[in-house]
């Protein structure tokens, strides 16, 4: 069903007549703080939302211009600002409205989406804040974008056609990102994909670029999603091609994993998912061959998928979980930090331990409730992740008022990978350090550090919070955090079959003399 509504102009009837699972989905709150009118497009925003498994139950403001901000709810996840600023003159607008921002943020701590329409200039200046406006929209539709006659009694100047565009873009593309894991790869086909044409058939300069895909390409790499192709082709023609054709705007090296054979997709996808250590639920497929897409959806259920066609620039573009409302240092590093580790991996097959330590530099870096990692704190804390203890799930809220974060960055030779490491604890009533979460990020997994890294965790926050060397461990078992099982049953020597608090003794480990290990101090204030 998500298939067919990705596509262009559709009609309200066909978006209300689409059937999910109700029982399957995730209810989330949204208050909306409106100056014209959004009930009429709900209905239609949760049959979007509905294919991300996601309902919402939506709360209004009254029409209010001023934007007072009553609080609607203390239990909502979201504050949507619904603002069309042709009701207001130009002057001074931006310090105005920026000043609304600080106030709806003084009684909330919930993210903010601000969704605009009627101005081409005011861009309003809100650190934490998505902003999105209808601009695009409407410079396609033109005309048909407002229906002036139908205001008196709609509340809104919007088009029925308008309305829709708006809520698909909302329901699939934005309110999505605020609640679920993002995707973390695109693995493409290259004939009649990537490109117009074959390459057996047609030839290297036959071939039609697609520049509008590759530019959606091109910017999600850019917001650290990881591109792999997966392309039944000679190896050395595909490389060749993009050797030769200048016109491409995504080069050879802009993908980080080539998986170009003549054996079936599923394989391709597996090796992806190995080579980026991901799951393959955060995997999104491309493929023109449905049958292609029908095999590797057989092979892997979860895995997302997208058949590329007409106006598959538009379909990608709104697909749920590609859009980051927040992009970190972390995902930007992330390319770099693969391609790094498949040259890791090269290099401890062929040096003993030693000399691979001693050769690769590495530097640990332990930062001890830092304010300025606290949005890469809450990105790894609410990931589905294979090194997890206790899935607890964090507010920025959460960890600026209750308990200590310790992150930890990792950078070698080869890569800086920035923080990879996130330790939630506090001292408890007996003295010991209570470690509520741990989480490490699949990109520093497989290195052979994790006991050193942790340890040396565990040795720093009990200095620094002066507890005993007794730790208690949260931990809970989930579907996919049986490396985060593995490594504590081995550090408590007992085994794990459910749900459980652990407590355990500071081991001593030996240090290992290549890698230096680092500690910022500095308790920067909240």
């Amino acid at each position: 069903m998500l298939e067919q509504l990705l596509n262009k102009n559709l009609t309200r009837l066909e978006i209300l007549k689409s059937k999910t699972d109700k029982e399957l989905l995730k209810t989330v709150h949204i208050s909306v703080y409106r100056n014209h009118s959004f009930e009429h497009m709900t209905g239609m925003i949760n049959k979007f939302l509905n294919q991300t498994g996601l309902t919402a139950e939506f709360s209004f403001s009254d029409y209010d211009d001023s934007f007072n901000f009553a609080p609607l709810s203390q239990d909502n996840d979201l504050n949507l600002i619904w603002i069309d600023f042709s009701r207001y003159s130009q002057i001074d607008i931006n310090t105005w409205f920026n000043e609304r921002i600080t106030a709806l943020k003084s009684i909330s701590k919930k993210p903010i989406l601000i969704y605009y329409t009627g101005t081409n200039s005011v861009m309003p200046d809100c650190k934490d804040v998505v902003i999105v406006n209808s601009n695009d929209i409407e410079a396609e539709m033109g005309a048909e974008f407002f229906d002036i006659e139908k205001f008196e009694y709609s509340g809104t100047r919007l088009s029925s056609k308008a309305s829709i565009r708006i809520s698909q873009e909302l329901g699939l593309k934005y309110l999505p990102s605020f609640f679920l894991t993002p995707i973390k790869a695109i693995v493409t086909d290259m004939d009649n994909t990537f490109y117009k044409g074959i390459i057996g058939e047609d030839g290297f300069d036959n071939i039609i670029s697609n520049l509008e895909y590759q530019k959606i390409l091109k910017k999600l790499k850019d917001n650290g999603v990881l591109l792999s192709i997966a392309s039944k082709n000679e190896y050395e023609d595909v490389k060749k091609l993009f050797e030769l054709r200048k016109d491409f705007i995504l080069k050879w090296d802009d993908f980080s994993s080539h998986n170009i054979s003549w054996e079936s997709k599923d394989k391709a996808i597996l090796n992806t998912a190995k080579q980026f250590n991901i799951g393959i639920d955060s995997i999104l497929f491309i493929d023109d061959n449905i049958g292609e897409i029908n095999l590797v959806k057989n092979c892997y259920p979860k895995i997302n998928t997208l058949i590329a066609g007409d106006n598959l620039d538009y379909k990608i573009n709104i697909y749920p979980l590609l859009e980051r409302y927040t992009v970190s240092n972390e995902d930007k590093l992330r390319a770099s930090d693969i391609d790094a580790n498949q040259k890791r991996n090269e290099m401890f097959a062929t040096m003993d331990k030693d000399e691979y330590f001693k050769s690769l530099e590495m530097v640990l870096t332990y930062s001890f409730d830092d304010s300025n990692h606290f949005e890469r704190a809450i990105q790894l804390l609410n990931k589905t992740n294979q090194f997890i203890f206790s899935y607890a799930r964090y507010s920025k809220e959460d960890i600026t008022n209750k308990q200590h974060i310790l992150t930890i960055s990792l950078k070698d030779k080869l890569s800086d990978s920035g923080i990879i490491g996130i330790i939630v604890a506090e001292k408890n009533n007996e003295n010991n350090l209570q470690v509520d979460e741990v989480v490490i990020s699949c990109r520093a997994l497989g290195r052979n550090i994790e006991d050193l890294m942790l340890n040396k965790a565990f040795e720093y926050l009990a200095k620094k919070l002066e507890t005993s060397d007794d730790i208690i461990f949260n931990f809970k078992i989930g579907e996919r955090n049986t490396p985060a099982k593995n490594w504590l049953q081995n550090y408590i020597n007992k085994s794990i079959v459910h749900d459980c608090i652990v407590n355990a003794k500071i081991k001593n480990i030996n240090e290992n003399k290549y890698i230096k290990v680092e500690y910022k101090d500095k308790c920067m204030s909240y």
